[in-house]
Formats: C-alpha cells, structure tokens, sequence
C-alpha cells in the first residue's frame, strides 16, 4: 500500500504520514511550489544538493530526471532516513545518497539537538518553535567542506529557519541555483535582509520568475 504524488511513490507507513501530512500528499499540494521549479530548473550534469529532505519527494524528482548526474541528500531527522530511502528504492531511485547528518559553518558545533514533532515537518533545532515530542542529538559536518567535496551546481534548502545560519558564512563556489524555503516568522524581517544581503555578497540575486512566496530562487549572476 502506498500513497502518490506527482508519480512519486510514498510508502503508508503512519508513523510518519501523519492525517495532516497524507492529506498535503493526497492533494498534490506537498511541496508542490518547490517540484514545479526543480523540473523547471534542472540542467544538463545537475548536482543537486537538498539540505532537508523530508519524505525524499524532491531528491526522488531530481533523481529520477535524466539530466542529474547525482543527488546528496541531508536530513536531520533521524525518523525519516529510513523512510527517504524507502521512497527511494521504491522509485527506483539509484543516484541518491542520505546522510542524517546536520550541516553547519560553525565548526564549534560539533553536534546539535533536534527538536522532533508530531508532524515531520514542523521538527527543527528550535526549541521555541512549539511542543516537541523528543529530542535526538545529530552530528554535524562542515557545509563548507561538503560543498567542496560534493560540488553541488543546484541546492534545495528547507530547514525551517536554520537558512539564515547555513548560508551567512557559506561558500558557494560553483553552485548556480539555489532554491529556499525561506521561513520569515522565524527568521523576522531582519533576519530575512541579513539573508538576502548574505545571498546578495556571493553575487546571487532573487530570481523572479522561479520564485513563489517563501519559496525563492536565487540565481547566481553568471549563472
């Protein structure tokens, strides 16, 4: 038994798909802005790097398009890894890899402590962010280093108000695209500013015409 969205297969495994999440599922709406851009975006020798994959839908459609060369997914929640690959192999998904792994550019952090919730996705490393059901201490890895390491041309990020730390001290070098959930009642108008300017000093500008709401594209100038 499983549930679909846009051809992709999700086991119905109820520890995760809560009433709320099979109901975003059911009706197409489940990160419906963020795959109409990245089938839109997606080129030719694509690397695509998701920082917050969630039930592994946009790695699956990025994994799946023949133009990727390969997909590094990053989940903090532990929940979920299991859960990802499933919907991997039962796409038939082969150039995905998962890591439960936080990404970070403070490289005094050697670990952090995730909050998890009811429904996946309002889990987070805020604690303030409401009522949590556990917690689960995630090792950390240099953002940095993965992006030199990976070589990442396109990112997809959504961390749930963890985008203005990831991104104010990264370093880009060869990625393009950058798609981003941005999280304004967490961040604050300030904080989605100091996220723009950061955006802005590695010479990437918001990209219009892939944008929607708190779904933004920043495009690299040269891209």
């Amino acid at each position: 038994m499983h549930l679909e969205c846009r051809g992709v297969k999700f086991p119905d495994d109820k520890n995760i798909i809560t009433p709320r999440v099979r109901e975003s599922i059911t009706a197409g709406r489940y990160e419906s802005k963020e795959a109409t851009q990245v089938e839109k975006l997606l080129k030719e020798g694509d690397r695509v790097l998701e920082i917050g994959s969630g039930l592994g839908f946009i790695s699956t459609i990025a994994a799946r398009d023949p133009r990727t060369e390969d997909v590094l997914c990053y989940e903090a929640d532990p929940r979920l890894i299991s859960f990802i690959k499933s919907v991997h192999e039962l796409n038939g998904i082969k150039k995905a890899t998962v890591r439960n792994v936080a990404l970070t550019t403070d490289l005094s952090q050697k670990e952090l402590t995730f909050y998890v919730r009811k429904d996946f996705w309002g889990s987070s490393f805020a604690k303030a962010a409401g009522e949590y059901e556990s917690t689960a201490i995630i090792p950390t890895q240099s953002f940095n280093e993965v992006v030199q390491q990976f070589r990442p041309t396109f990112i997809v990020c959504d961390i749930e108000g963890a985008e203005l730390d990831l991104f104010f001290n990264a370093s880009l070098f060869g990625v393009t695209r950058v798609l981003m959930e941005i999280h304004s009642r967490v961040l604050g108008r300030a904080g989605v500013k100091r996220l723009f300017d950061a955006m802005s000093a590695r010479d990437f500008h918001y990209d219009e015409f892939h944008s929607h709401g708190s779904v933004v594209l920043f495009s690299h100038v040269k891209r």
